[in-house]
């Protein structure tokens, strides 16, 4: 089974948008398809983004997300930290979440950090597109 590390905007849109291409992401987890990894820094980066401003009525189902994260996740806490992205050190969490959970993948939406990189020690970092769609028959 694929290990997958699912960026904090994919988990937020999940979130926030039922139908939509990152939820559909998720589904496989939901399904049994694909292992979720996940950390507590892109944990604590979720909660952030949804009690902010940008996702008002995300707001009130905090836990919810949260609790669903760690259902579906095994949860890893690395030991190390990385400076490969220095114009949004937040993204280095993502590369740490896969580094030490062993992760096959990371699915991203963020195009300006992540998916230009294309791998990071051996690991793709793919689109939830491109994901959902390698499940397609």
């Amino acid at each position: 089974m694929e290990t997958a590390v699912f960026d904090s905007n994919i988990w937020v849109s999940n979130a926030g948008f039922p139908g939509s291409v990152p939820y559909r992401a998720v589904d496989l987890a939901r399904q049994g398809l694909v292992r979720s990894v996940t950390s507590p820094p892109i944990i604590d980066q979720v909660r952030r983004a949804v009690a902010g401003p940008k996702f008002p009525r995300l707001a009130v189902v905090v836990a919810d997300i949260e609790a669903e994260m760690k259902a579906l996740s095994r949860l890893v806490q690395p030991t190390f930290t990385l400076a490969v992205i220095t114009t949004k050190k937040s993204d280095n969490r993502i590369l740490e979440c896969a580094v030490a959970g062993r992760a096959d993948v990371i699915v991203t939406g963020d195009r300006k950090h992540l998916l230009p990189l294309g791998s990071y020690a051996g690991i793709p970092i793919v689109s939830p597109a491109d994901f959902v769609r390698s499940f397609d028959p």
